[in-house]
């Protein structure tokens, strides 16, 4: 079974859209989401797994949420935020899963 992450910080139809089609076309994935409080409270019966610390803030807290996903070696990270700390983030993250990027529709 893989484990996928998928970025979805801001709650909204499109993100929604977008990790309801990616459950549909994994279903046997173990998701991982990591969003908002907001988030999870919205998007959390469509992940296995919820992590709602939301947008790392300061450089301690990014390098920590950095090495918690390193640790878990997801096969995927799918990022719908697609916002800069997002896409700096794939860099610092070891072994380097596939990370696709997703924009809001």
């Amino acid at each position: 079974m893989a484990d996928i992450l998928v970025i979805a910080l801001t709650p909204d139809a499109a993100r929604e859209a977008s990790l309801r089609k990616l459950r549909e076309a994994c279903p046997d994935a173990n998701l991982v989401l990591l969003t908002s409080p907001e988030g999870a409270a919205r998007l959390a019966p469509l992940a296995d797994e919820v992590w709602s610390e939301g947008v790392a803030k300061g450089p301690g807290r990014f390098l920590a949420l950095a090495r918690r996903i390193s640790w878990m070696s997801f096969s995927a990270v799918h990022d719908l935020e697609a916002a800069p700390l997002t896409r700096v983030m794939r860099f610092c993250v070891w072994p380097r899963p596939k990370w696709r990027l997703h924009k809001a529709l």
